[in-house]
This record gives structure tokens, sequence and C-alpha cells, in this order.
């Protein structure tokens, strides 16, 4: 994006996304500079991708916004270390399991989209605590 603080990718539409669909995200998350706010990546073909994000995702402390849809399996627990993540956007996950327990000590968390993912997705009783459903997925943050 012309805007540096700000990764949009969309699968297949680009050969980043076609090279983080074979390859992971780890190489893609070391070239992005540490000041990225908003990122988002999107599965929008009918393939089945379901990534693991990298512990690597805890360096980008100035994120506000995640979104992944339709590609991702797992989050890493230093998600946690994102003291500014207010909205983690995480559609069509059909193989996301779990969510991590670090997301409990967030208090900057103000949304967590889940519409369309795992109807068996493991979410901690500390991270249930704070969440009020809004039903369809939808969470805010107590």
């Amino acid at each position: 994006s012309s805007d540096l603080n700000k990764v949009d990718i969309t699968y297949p539409d680009s050969s980043a996304a076609k090279f983080v669909a074979l390859y992971g995200f780890d190489e893609l998350f070391e070239t992005l500079p540490e000041s990225v706010e908003h990122l988002q990546f999107t599965n929008k073909s009918k393939e089945n991708i379901a990534l693991d994000v990298p512990d690597s995702l805890g360096r980008f402390t100035n994120l506000e916004t995640i979104l992944f849809a339709n590609i991702i399996r797992s989050l890493p627990e230093s998600i946690g270390n994102l003291k500014n993540l207010k909205f983690l956007s995480l559609p069509n996950n059909k193989e996301l399991v779990s969510l991590p327990e670090s997301l409990a000590s967030s208090d900057s968390i103000t949304f967590i989209n889940l519409r369309d993912s795992n109807p068996n997705i493991k979410i901690p009783e500390a991270v249930k605590a704070r969440m009020s459903d809004q039903g369809e997925g939808f969470y805010y943050y107590d």
C-alpha cells in the first residue's frame, strides 16, 4: 500500500500473497517495518489455505488492526505483545483451533470477529471472561 503503515494482501491477486500461501508468513514478516499499524491478509480463492502465524507477529507493537480472512490455522501467544491492538478480525478460518491465552491480558482490544470460523474453536476461560458475545461470531471486550 502507499501508506507504509498498512499492509493489505489479497490471495490470489498478488505475487506476495502467492508467496505467503506457499511458504508461510515468516519471510513476509521479516521484510515488514515494525511501524505497521494495519495488517490485512484475505484469501478470496476457494483454495483451503491454513497457515500458522509465527511468533514474529509480536514484534509489530504498533499494530491496531489485524484481519486474517480464510487463511490461518493458529495465532501465536506473542499476539499478547501487541499493546495497541484494537480489532482482531478472523472470519472464515475453518481450521482455526484456538485463541491464544495472552489475549486475556490485552487492555486495548475492543472487538474480535470469529464469524464463520471453526464453531469448535477453543477460547481460553480467561479470554471468555472478558468477551461479550454479540452473536454470529462477534465479540466485544468488556
